[in-house]
Order: C-alpha cells, then sequence, then structure tokens
C-alpha cells in the first residue's frame, strides 16, 4: 500500500474533513479518487466486480443520503486502511522482535558455552 496508505494516514478516519464541506461532489470526488487508488487491491483480494466510480452511492434521487452514503465509504474505506496498515506494522515489529530475541538467545548459548568452556568441573563450595 505504501504511499496511498501514508497520505490517508494524515486525513481524519472519520472524514470530517469530506463532511465539513457539506458538498456532495466533493464526497464523490473522494470516493472516485480512493477507488481509483486502492481498487486494485480488492482485484487481488478476490473481488470480481469493483466498482471505481460512485454510481452505486449517488443515486440521485435525495442528495443529501447520496451525501452520507459517500461520507460513509470515505469512513469506512479509511478506517480499513489503518487497520491493514496497523496489522502490518504489528507484523513486522513482531517479526523484528523475534529476529532480536533469536540474536540473544544465539548470544547467550555462546555466553555458556564459553562459560563451561572455562570451567574446571569442580566447584568450590
Amino acid at each position: 500500500m505504501g504511499a496511498a496508505a501514508s497520505v490517508e494516514m494524515n486525513k481524519p478516519a472519520d472524514a470530517s474533513d469530506i463532511a465539513s464541506a457539506n458538498s456532495l461532489d466533493i464526497a464523490r470526488d473522494e470516493v472516485i479518487r480512493l477507488r481509483g487508488a486502492l481498487g486494485h487491491f480488492a482485484r487481488q483480494a478476490g473481488f470480481n466486480e469493483v466498482v471505481y466510480d460512485a454510481s452505486d452511492l449517488v443515486l440521485g434521487e435525495d442528495s443529501d443520503k447520496d451525501f452520507k452514503r459517500c461520507v460513509d465509504e470515505v469512513i469506512f474505506i479509511r478506517s480499513a486502511l489503518r487497520l491493514s496498515t496497523q496489522k502490518a506494522t504489528r507484523s513486522r515489529r513482531a517479526l523484528m522482535t523475534n529476529i532480536e530475541e533469536k540474536k540473544w538467545d544465539a548470544k547467550d548459548d555462546e555466553d555458556y558455552a564459553s562459560d563451561d568452556d572455562s570451567s574446571t568441573g569442580s566447584d568450590s563450595n
């Protein structure tokens, strides 16, 4: 996801930037932009049909409802990006922690091996 996700992470998850504009055109354009930028991930995930425009949200019958559907879709996409990005971050951290633990384990094994080699086998107590 890279660049697209990092750009979206700087935007409010609640889509307040879109909602405060109170413009169906702005909300629709944001949905189209997000779907265009990220829609290929839906295809990779196995979705057969990906709607890149907002025709499923902007029905033309009630502009207030169309606006709300668009804002809700922006919230959904941004929230999904955050979850995906957080999961990737957690996985990356877990991997790094595992690598560091293995380094420490290996170092401890070396320390014990050198202690065993230097011991005389007799206990002073």
